[in-house]
């Protein structure tokens, strides 16, 4: 699916197009990570396109260093000496 900067896209479609479950994507709405407004009598978020691609692109740079670490592991003993350098800076 690709996401149009213009249109205003549900929680749902949100959680189908990114793949973050429903409670987290809320708390990200919650939290102001992802902007959105309440148009709807019933309070049902809409978030615009624009803003989606943004947290999109944000929520990539916050994975990638993790997916680069996990990469790296190849065994419980390399994971631990990795963590325990980075917990000694």
């Amino acid at each position: 699916m690709e996401i149009e900067p213009q249109k205003e896209y549900t929680l749902t479609e949100c959680v189908l197009v990114t793949g973050v479950k429903h409670q987290r994507m809320r708390g990200y709405l919650k939290s102001g990570r992802l902007p959105a407004y309440k148009p709807t009598e019933k309070g049902h978020y809409r978030i615009l396109g624009k803003d989606l691609l943004e947290f999109l692109n944000w929520r990539e740079k916050q994975i990638q260093p993790l997916v680069e670490a996990a990469a790296e592991v190849d065994s419980w003993e390399n994971l631990e000496q990795m963590v325990k350098k980075e917990t000694t800076k």
